[in-house]
């Protein structure tokens, strides 16, 4: 990562430079919403009760981008599927790192969600920062990747554009299914087809 082997980074410096969303999200204590989102600037020095005013901007401006306004004194073990995935998503999108890694990261949101999330991930793409992601909604993944990696059986079996990847028979091969693609304007819409 920046030319350093990750493994020996110190975890503080690893934490600053790389975020995880990982796809099984467990919290083990019920904290409120706030609490939770305020994790992820701890690699900062931040403070659940009093984060300093840079690190409580940030908070504030990532609960309200990830749609959490109105829930962030609420328990996290009464939220809703989507309502804590959106949570995880802020709790990520705080951290400020270069890199993030999400699995599967928009799995339980509605579709006006899926799309204001999404969107989040690609603002935070530029030649300084990136994001590497894996996702199963083919629709989503033409509309917000830059470039696509095609995995089977854990190997990489396509890696290109959008245009270049997204076939017919690159999905057929993969996913063992029939598909239509309507390409338009630059967008690629997938279609599973049920025989």
């Amino acid at each position: 990562l920046d030319g350093a082997d990750i493994a020996q980074l110190p975890p503080l410096a690893k934490a600053q430079k790389l975020a995880w969303l990982p796809q099984q999200r467990d919290l083990a204590w019920p904290l409120k919403v706030r609490d939770v989102v305020a994790l992820g600037r701890f690699a900062y020095g931040g403070s659940l009760s009093k984060p300093a005013p840079a690190d409580a901007k940030i908070i504030d401006d990532i609960i309200a981008k990830c749609h959490l306004t109105g829930l962030q004194d609420r328990a996290c073990d009464h939220l809703s599927g989507g309502e804590l995935a959106r949570l995880h998503c802020a709790r990520t999108f705080v951290t400020k790192a270069p890199l993030i890694l999400a699995d599967e990261p928009i799995t339980a949101l509605d579709p006006a969600h899926q799309a204001s999330i999404m969107k989040l991930f690609r603002s935070h793409v530029s030649p300084q920062q990136g994001v590497v992601m894996v996702l199963h909604d083919l629709s989503l993944a033409a509309q917000f990747a830059d470039r696509l990696i095609w995995l089977q059986a854990g190997e990489i079996v396509a890696d290109g554009s959008v245009a270049e990847t997204m076939t017919i028979e690159q999905i057929r091969s993969v996913f063992k299914v029939n598909a239509q693609i309507h390409a338009q304007n630059g967008q690629h819409n997938v279609t599973i087809l049920h025989d």
